[in-house]
């Protein structure tokens, strides 16, 4: 692999690629709302398409790469524009891991690689901060548990639903699941941070909250807590049959809210 990549390094940044890195970024820069306290880590990073723009509004960025000259690609990156929070590590960290941790580990066509994603993924855990993997639950995952998967849904007809974008805010804690005659009252429990609140992150009775990407309506919203009623259809056809009091669940909040909490701190 290494010498495939070898020979890559100096035609990598196609057009191509550069397009596909822009997505890539732009969906990291949607997931974090300031990068300036964040160390990144990125693993398998090549010639630094995806990171190295990050560099200027993060406090570091270590690209690490197991292909010298992909990583001479990135050096010549940072001398030319004189970046100096990028740090360039050529090892393979399976075997020869950091003795640092990270805020944000970025992984980029990467995994395919992997002769063991599974050990892949624990290493990566063992990178991250107390904090870094809390945005979502994916460090708690095994091989063969469920995840939901929806289409998306064209915008060329009436809504019966809400407008959820796939996007994982924080996690929630579920503290309690009760009968209600055959359907099933959910109690989720996330951690309240008033700045956050006020960019929309909040729910509010009868609005729209995603539980591991299942669209719901919220019941009985207090400051850190919310409740959803689950019908036998959405309970078997969806995760929530897995779900049991203390899974640790990825939630998303209302993006409508958010255009309204952003708009109010603009026109203040």
């Amino acid at each position: 692999m290494e010498h495939h990549f070898n020979h890559k390094a100096e035609s990598f940044d196609s057009p191509k690629n550069r397009f596909i890195a822009d997505l890539i970024r732009q969906e990291v820069e949607k997931q974090i709302v300031d990068f300036s306290d964040k160390r990144i880590l990125d693993f398998g990073g090549g010639t630094g398409l995806v990171t190295l723009p990050l560099a200027a509004q993060s406090k570091s960025v270590t690209l690490v790469d197991i292909s010298d000259k992909m990583l001479d690609q990135a050096r010549l990156k940072v001398e030319k524009q004189a970046i100096d929070n990028v740090y360039l590590l050529q090892q393979d960290l399976l075997t020869n891991p950091l003795n640092q941790l990270f805020d944000i580990i970025v992984v980029s066509r990467v995994l395919h690689h992997m002769p063991n994603v599974e050990k892949t993924l624990a290493m990566f855990r063992n990178h991250l901060v107390e904090d870094g993997h809390e945005r979502s639950n994916i460090g708690l995952l095994a091989v063969g548990d469920k995840v939901n998967v929806e289409r998306s849904m064209m915008m060329n007809g009436r809504l019966d639903g809400h407008i959820v974008q796939g996007h994982v805010d924080q996690t929630a804690v579920c503290t309690a699941v009760d009968d209600a005659q055959g359907s099933w009252y959910f109690t989720f429990k996330y951690n309240f941070d008033k700045e956050m609140a006020k960019r929309g992150y909040f729910t509010v009775d009868k609005g729209s909250v995603t539980v591991n990407g299942v669209s719901l309506t919220v019941c009985n919203p207090t400051s850190d807590t919310f409740q959803v009623a689950i019908i036998p259809y959405t309970y078997e056809h969806t995760n929530f049959h897995t779900i049991k009091v203390g899974s640790v669940v990825n939630i998303e909040f209302d993006i409508i809210g958010k255009y309204l909490s952003r708009m109010m701190q603009l026109t203040e």
